[in-house]
């Protein structure tokens, strides 16, 4: 279907003459409704943990909150919403910096997450009247400041993408054989890394200082590559690779229920970990890392383990869900001192989505934002109603 999806796209984006013009939006609906059975899917794939594995993981299971609509279905967002409202001091610091989500063309940053010099990666979206959420497939930068929005890349079929120290990945469909390569750009231009593409989904890469993880469309073999003129060099051949702090992937076993593999992507060496096995053995549960933790959830529940006694600690809280008309994006982020789990809505009202923020040493209460957001290193960054509002994590 996705090949399809993309031929029918290739042809109305190519069509010149014929015996006729096509009604003027028709490309439009037939892209947008492609886009949306994408979402549809991922969103199906990201909701598929039911509570009875919510249970034998031994997460909490929540309830999630009963969130209403703050205004009709596709308003666009408020104009503020007041200060880091929401926002509790006693585990957020004050002194957060304001980056404009405005894009030329009228479009506005929809972010993906942060990068380790405070840097936005996001996608420029424009909100209909019914609800549906266009999206211009440009891959964008923001540094903040008085710098402007800097475009990075066009690549087609982006869904997601990260930054490292002078490095900006994304995925992009290049050739028929693979749905998605893994793209690199830093200084010279962009690069293709491998030619095995990389599997999409959550985990799929990730990025951290100038060292890139994936796992390509195998699903059981994890690469490697310092910066974007490294050399991709196999890290393992029996799993996927679910999170990365440098300089350790967590690779779930492909086979084993249960099994973890930390891999020292400078050494190679490997430390074998247990999990439930109702963790590993779902692709939908979310993973991050940080440089002490490893975390997952469900979307039930938040789980964060330290690495060093391998001790889980249940976080105390209810996670959001947003009200999207085709479903809910989620996310869970790690830093220095934070753990971030974060929804927003696949088409629908934008003000539904939302967030955790969990400190990761200190034991203070869990905080809610009324906003989607993402940490990397000590940086913490959330949206605003038309801002996204940046700051530095101190430890507490």
């Amino acid at each position: 279907m996705r090949e399809l999806e993309r031929e029918v796209a290739a042809r109305l984006r190519a069509q010149g003459g014929g015996t006729g013009p096509p009604p003027p939006d028709l490309a439009a609906r037939i892209l947008h409704g492609a886009a949306v059975r994408r979402r549809r899917r991922r969103a199906a794939e990201a909701a598929a943990v039911t509570l009875a594995v919510a249970l034998a993981i031994g997460l909490p299971a929540y309830v999630s909150a009963d969130r209403r609509h703050p205004s009709p279905a596709g308003a666009a967002p408020s104009a503020s919403r007041g200060p880091a409202q929401g926002l509790r001091p006693t585990s957020v610091p004050a002194g957060a910096t304001e980056i404009p989500r405005r894009l030329p063309g009228g479009w506005l940053l929809s972010a993906y997450g942060v990068g380790p010099e405070g840097e936005l990666l996001g996608v420029g979206v424009k909100y209909g009247t019914k609800g549906t959420e266009e999206e211009d497939g440009r891959l964008w930068r923001i540094a903040g400041g008085d710098a402007a929005p800097a475009p990075v890349a066009d690549p087609d079929g982006l869904w997601t993408a990260a930054s490292g120290d002078g490095v900006v990945v994304w995925p992009e469909h290049r050739d028929d054989r693979h749905d998605f390569q893994l793209m690199c750009g830093g200084g010279g231009g962009a690069r293709q890394l491998g030619d095995r593409g990389v599997v999409s989904g959550p985990g799929g890469f990730q990025v951290d200082r100038d060292v890139l993880v994936w796992t390509d469309e195998s699903r059981r073999t994890v690469w490697t590559a310092k910066g974007c003129a490294g050399s991709p060099r196999r890290i393992d051949t029996a799993g996927r690779a679910v999170a990365f702090s440098y300089p350790y992937a967590y690779v779930v076993d492909a086979a084993g229920p249960g099994r973890l593999r930390r891999i020292d992507v400078v050494t190679g060496a490997a430390v074998a970990r247990t999990l439930p096995s109702a963790v590993t053995g779902d692709a939908a549960v979310l993973f991050a890392a940080g440089p002490r933790t490893l975390s997952y959830s469900d979307g039930r529940g938040l789980v964060v383990i330290d690495t060093a006694t391998w001790r889980p600690r249940t976080v105390a809280t209810r996670l959001p869900h947003s009200e999207g008309l085709n479903g809910e994006r989620t996310s869970l982020t790690a830093g220095d001192e934070a753990v971030v789990y974060s929804t927003r809505p696949l088409d629908g009202d934008p003000e539904t989505d939302g967030a955790v923020v969990y400190r990761t040493s200190g034991h203070t209460a869990p905080s809610t934002l009324a906003g989607e957001a993402y940490t990397k290193g000590r940086w913490l960054v959330w949206r605003d109603a038309g801002v996204y509002r940046r700051q530095l994590l101190a430890p507490p």
